[in-house]
């Protein structure tokens, strides 16, 4: 009895040895919570703890790597846009909630486009005229011989200055055919632009307005179209993360300017939370026969 007793006391403490051994080995592998059976007889659960781990991510770095030119930006679709969204963490997607893929408050190029039917005539010469509200040529375009199927204007003058916020332009075809029949085509509707964007030397400019960016008698306030307008650019500036962004405004004085530039720092420097020295405002008296009171963002690319 005494020998068999021990034998058995014998085994249970291998067996003990053994589990402790499997239980250890199972363990370097082991997921949390995890079930080690050693034998078919003897079940222990084995827990892990994972350790802590505090990511923190740059807002803007991460952006930065998602979209990496203000082109590839501005030329995706809406679709894409939401899927950029979902790829980003969730810091960033409740941040940026709306994106402006395009700027809907800032026409492009063409401002006028004429597209001509055929013309069963044949044509000497022919002229093509953009004028201003005052009646003063701004951009001329000459030729001989038959008419392009479409004339267009990109908004630039001959010096190669855009147009003037707020204000109307015509334009008008004039031609000689070779009998000297004379024939022309006019646009009686001034088209006016609030707001435009081009590039130029590698920059991305928006202008703007002042009339469509703040109120008539309480100036520095922004109108709804101002605020959302602000918002594009806001959107913009964020996922582009290009800097400097210089940002200039002309108005009747500079005073008026400045407090105009106060309104924008607050929608735009605070509410992005960004060093104040990736914006630089500058306030002038806009001196322009017509005035062209107006906000000008620069963006480098």
């Amino acid at each position: 009895m005494k020998k068999t007793a021990v034998l058995t006391a014998c085994l249970f403490a291998l067996v003990i040895f053994s589990a402790d051994v499997f239980a250890a080995e199972a363990g370097q592998g082991a997921d949390s919570g995890q079930e080690i059976v050693v034998k078919g007889q003897l079940k222990i659960k084995i827990q892990t703890e994972k350790p802590d781990m505090d990511i923190k991510t740059d807002i803007n770095e991460t952006a930065g790597k998602v979209i990496k030119t203000e082109e590839a930006f501005l030329s995706m679709a809406p679709e894409d846009i939401k899927n950029v969204k979902m790829s980003l963490p969730d810091s960033v997607y409740e941040e940026r909630a709306d994106y402006h893929p395009n700027f809907d408050y800032f026409e492009e190029a063409p401002i006028f486009n004429l597209a001509l039917k055929k013309q069963n005539i044949e044509i000497e010469k022919w002229t093509f005229k953009i004028t201003d509200l005052a009646g003063k040529t701004v951009k001329t375009l000459k030729g001989s011989g038959n008419l392009p199927e479409q004339f267009s204007w990109d908004g630039f003058d001959e010096e190669g200055y855009v147009l003037r916020m707020n204000s109307g332009y015509t334009y008008r075809l004039y031609w000689m055919d070779k009998a000297g029949n004379p024939g022309a085509v006019n646009r009686k509707e001034p088209r006016v632009v609030n707001a435009i964007k081009y590039k130029k030397d590698g920059t991305l400019i928006l202008e703007a307005a002042e009339a469509m960016m703040f109120q008539e008698k309480r100036r520095e306030r922004l109108t709804e179209d101002g605020k959302n307008a602000i918002e594009e650019v806001k959107d913009y500036i964020k996922m582009s993360n290009l800097y400097p962004v210089i940002i200039k405004v002309y108005s009747d004085d500079e005073a008026v300017a400045n407090e105009q530039i106060r309104t924008l720092q607050k929608v735009i420097v605070e509410a992005l939370k960004l060093p104040k020295n990736n914006f630089k405002f500058e306030a002038y008296k806009d001196i322009n026969v017509p005035k062209n009171r107006r906000v000008v963002f620069r963006i480098k690319g």
